[in-house]
């Protein structure tokens, strides 16, 4: 009997797994960006392509061509991607960076983009650091003491160093009274006493 959920096919067979996986193929729908997303960056664009004077215009953008951005980004984004991801497996590398979309800009004949991405890259470093500026002042003003994972890490293997510090001397200790003749007394625990 097949896992619960599993549907009879129209043959009233239940389905094998590569007829499963055959159905599961994923189209461009699945890949679509948000359409919000989309629609608000074509009417940023819009805005400030016919920016005249204090005068705004009010965009609509029918459904037809909301679905074509959508599906046009989700492409070049996706084709973008391909080609950079071919340049990191050449690189030896599993994962894309900055260089290696540059990369494929020039490689797709958008190199002329390069420029407006370095700056839109600029300008989102230069936002995450005063975010990250504003979370520690705001912390500094509470009070709140923050500290970097390396300084967390750092003090961790001071403590470290310091408790085998502790065992090797209590160690030379042990050692001492041995070749003296004299015993040593175990320290005594909470419970004992």
């Amino acid at each position: 009997m097949p896992p619960k959920g599993w549907r009879k096919d129209s043959g009233g067979n239940y389905p094998n797994t590569s007829y499963v996986k055959e159905q599961e193929k994923i189209s461009i729908d699945d890949l679509l960006f948000p359409k919000s997303l989309i629609m608000s960056l074509a009417k940023e664009s819009i805005h400030s392509a016919f920016q005249n004077g204090d005068e705004e215009r009010r965009v609509t953008v029918s459904k037809d061509a909301a679905l074509a951005m959508q599906r046009s980004a989700t492409v070049f984004v996706n084709h973008l991607l391909t080609f950079a991801q071919m340049n990191a497996k050449k690189n030896n590398r599993k994962s894309c960076n900055e260089h290696d979309i540059m990369m494929a800009l020039d490689t797709l004949g958008f190199g002329a983009l390069k420029s407006i991405l370095v700056e839109k890259m600029e300008g989102y470093q230069k936002a995450m650091q005063w975010k990250k500026q504003n979370k520690q002042n705001k912390n500094d003003a509470n009070g709140d003491i923050i500290m970097d994972e390396d300084e967390d890490e750092d003090e961790d293997e001071e403590e470290e160093e310091e408790e085998g510090t502790e065992e090797a001397v209590s160690g030379q200790d042990k050692g001492q009274a041995a070749e003296d003749g004299t015993d040593v007394e175990p320290k005594k625990r909470k419970t004992d006493q």
